[in-house]
């Protein structure tokens, strides 16, 4: 390689510029060409830039303002416009003075809840609980958003699970020859699941607070109450990940909460 350190030093201001987001012109093409040739490596980075620069720009589906804003609430809609896939999602943002009077962190909560959400809530059994899961991470560019999620066991895949253990005890599977069109019999169409119906739960909700404490999410749990009033009768186990690993159990009478911290 002719003139390494000068082919090095041009390469580096290449890579500066692509991890800036900035596509080099035709003028520094031709520079490049002038001073290190068709084969340097110099220009074969050039090549590459303009080649893949245009394609990754508008590759993303769900484009973001470049840079992202800095303000947590703009942040935060942002992030739950990005993860909520149903068309019919609703995004509620509660100030400090909207959360209950009980509150003591007060803060903003940015809610995402659908209109198919509610109705499974709805329908969610009485005796079963839903939990609070997070923090998750969503990351905007180089910003890094927490988000929680209100989510419900799967009935369905709990009884696919029975069925496979029961052929599982059989342990004859393989000479237990099954001809299915003798016993065979009409059964009542099933609905397909809807894209919150997940093979690891139900999506019920998701949330964003600016604090990302227990009290900010318990907050958001009254206020869903107050569009899902079946939630009132639902216990609520909360699974948090905090830099702590011990065990903790909190008693709220409106809600029946019982709170588990894990690392």
């Amino acid at each position: 390689m002719h003139y390494p350190k000068h082919q090095q030093c041009a390469t580096d201001v290449l890579q500066q510029m692509e991890d800036n987001g900035l596509c080099p012109d035709d003028e520094m093409g031709r520079i490049l060409y002038d001073r290190f040739g068709t084969y340097g490596h110099a220009v074969r980075k050039y090549q590459r830039m303009l080649y893949w620069m245009p394609k990754f720009k508008h590759i993303s589906p769900f484009p973001l303002p470049n840079p992202v804003p800095e303000d947590a609430l703009e942040l935060a809609l942002l992030a739950l416009k990005r993860m909520a896939v149903d068309p019919q999602n609703k995004i509620d943002v509660f100030r400090a003075e909207d959360l209950p009077a009980a509150a003591t962190d007060k803060c903003f909560i940015a809610s995402s809840q659908a209109a198919e959400q509610q109705r499974l809530l709805g329908e969610h059994p009485a005796d079963t609980p839903v939990y609070v899961e997070g923090l998750h991470n969503c990351w905007l560019r180089k910003q890094c958003v927490h988000y929680f999620i209100l989510k419900a066991d799967t009935q369905k895949s709990r009884a696919a699970e029975n069925n496979d253990d029961e052929d599982d005890e059989e342990g004859n599977g393989m000479f237990n020859w099954h001809l299915f069109f003798k016993d065979e019999q009409p059964k009542e169409v099933i609905k397909a699941p809807s894209v919150h119906e997940q093979d690891d739960g139900t999506i019920l909700g998701m949330c964003i607070t600016e604090t990302s404490s227990r009290d900010s999410l318990m907050s958001w749990i009254k206020l869903l109450q107050k569009t899902n009033p079946k939630l009132a009768e639902i216990p609520v186990i909360f699974r948090i990940r905090t830099i702590t690993s011990e065990l903790q159990t909190v008693e709220d009478e409106a809600l029946d909460v019982a709170t588990v911290h894990k690392a």
